[in-house]
């Protein structure tokens, strides 16, 4: 059909009802081809232009434990990249508390992310509501009040590997995912070997270098 003429012979009132079904169908794939093509306000969408093409991710999930409590506590952490186990490590202290494990953990996490540059790429889990509000909302209001709070060391730590490299922090309910399973128990086991000296890691693709940096034990 030419188009052209089609148009206007429809403002005439001249069409036969098959070109007006013709022309109808067209406009519903112009529309429809426009929609697919722009967002709302009109911009042209793509897939996540902020993220690089083929960007690894991380996930870790971390935990701490102490038994009793305060007593002899240990904290682990468990790196998965791209959804596989990449390196665990774990640490612990004769006399602390199980909030400042589980802080430790995160502080360990946040740690390992900025030396690598994996920030903008990576989730960081615990199961401490106090470690993830702490982290997400309380420590702006702590910070303006001078920190006049318990474990405020490991919080003004915290803080400024946040503010200098935010990262994702998020609560998941405990043992709801196998990474949280693995660091409870790694958690565990680290209160058993603070005397000991060693600890137990998980290795996929890493170094021989990174490997042996991170196969000494934790004492913090």
């Amino acid at each position: 059909m030419n188009w052209s003429r089609a148009g206007k012979q429809r403002r005439s009132g001249s069409l036969s009802i098959q070109d007006e079904r013709e022309i109808a169908e067209r406009d519903r794939a112009s529309k429809w081809l426009t929609k697919k093509e722009t967002s709302p306000k009109g911009k042209k969408t793509s897939a996540n232009p902020s993220k690089p093409v083929n960007a690894d991710s991380y996930e870790i999930f971390t935990d701490g434990a102490c038994e009793p409590n305060p007593g002899t506590g240990g904290w682990a952490c468990v790196v998965y990249k791209n959804g596989r186990p990449m390196i665990s490590w774990q640490g612990g202290n004769l006399s602390t508390t199980n909030n400042r494990m589980e802080m430790i953990a995160v502080k360990q996490a946040l740690v390992w992310l900025k030396e690598r540059g994996l920030s903008s790429q990576a989730v960081v889990f615990t199961d401490s509501q106090y470690v993830a509000k702490g982290c997400n909302e309380w420590r702006h209001s702590w910070k303006r009040k001078g920190w006049k709070k318990k474990n405020s060391d490991l919080w003004i730590e915290l803080d400024d590997l946040l503010s200098k490299t935010p990262v994702s922090i998020r609560w998941i309910p405990r043992d709801s995912k196998l990474g949280n399973k693995t660091a409870d128990e790694l958690s565990k086991e680290a209160r058993t070997l603070v005397d000991r000296g060693f600890a137990t890691k998980m290795t996929y693709d890493l170094s021989a270098e990174e490997q042996q940096r991170l196969s000494h034990f934790y004492h913090i």
